[in-house]
């Protein structure tokens, strides 16, 4: 690393080692949560706030442009004449001295900035609507589980847990029958348990399990269990 700073509940880590654009953002969902999303012109203040001349990829991707995190983009700070609207140039690099970003072809090889997120257990049990509910109004979401990291991390805190089964931010939509994460991000890593999956007629949301080596399960959205938000 060349350098980290905290700010409120996010620690940013400078990642000295080029890559493209998705090796980065694998490596930080494997090692952290993701790539740095940046939604104001304070936390751009804080990131750039980590010394050094050089460009480093955030988590600014396609074109209308929206975060690794499923989020959309409403700050944006270009540079002069960027985005130059090339077809190839998907990605967003941003130059640390000034901030300023630029979009890249997404082979192009950079330092990058991850993040790390806090993340709260909250003991009080609730069906999963009305966890996410509460998890979006006094903190972020529900958590979403991308990678090994971010699993690890979640597991630490739902050990805390008096009960096993604690919800996560994973729903399946009925019709499709595919699995979301509260961001909309379809599944790309997962941690199933065996024998630990309910009906898929009925049960449509998702649980960590701590007493199944924190592996992952679905159950009726209505059972009562605690939960962990992030922020």
């Amino acid at each position: 690393f060349l350098g980290s700073r905290t700010s409120g509940d996010l620690k940013y880590h400078l990642i000295q080692e080029k890559k493209t654009w998705f090796e980065a953002r694998d490596t930080c969902r494997e090692n952290y949560t993701d790539l740095v999303s940046i939604t104001s012109q304070q936390e751009l203040w804080n990131i750039t706030n980590i010394k050094g001349r050089f460009t480093v990829w955030i988590g600014l991707y396609q074109n209308p442009w929206q975060w690794s995190n499923g989020d959309k983009s409403s700050f944006q700070y270009w540079n002069t004449n960027e985005p130059n609207n090339n077809a190839d140039d998907v990605c967003v690099g941003m130059y640390f001295e000034v901030g300023k970003w630029s979009d890249f072809g997404y082979n192009n090889q950079q330092y990058f900035l991850c993040y790390k997120e806090k993340l709260t257990l909250v003991k009080e049990k609730k069906t999963w609507r009305e966890a996410f509910i509460y998890c979006r109004t006094n903190h972020t979401d529900l958590v979403s589980i991308t990678g090994p990291e971010i699993q690890k991390q979640v597991a630490e805190v739902v050990n805390a847990s008096a009960k096993n089964r604690v919800w996560i931010g994973l729903h399946r939509e009925r019709f499709s029958g595919y699995w979301f994460w509260m961001n909309e991000e379809l599944l790309d890593y997962s941690n199933w348990g065996s024998g630990i999956q309910g009906d898929p007629l009925t049960d449509h949301c998702g649980f960590m399990d701590k007493g199944r080596n924190f592996t992952w399960g679905n159950t009726c959205c209505q059972a009562l269990f605690s939960f962990v938000c992030v922020n």
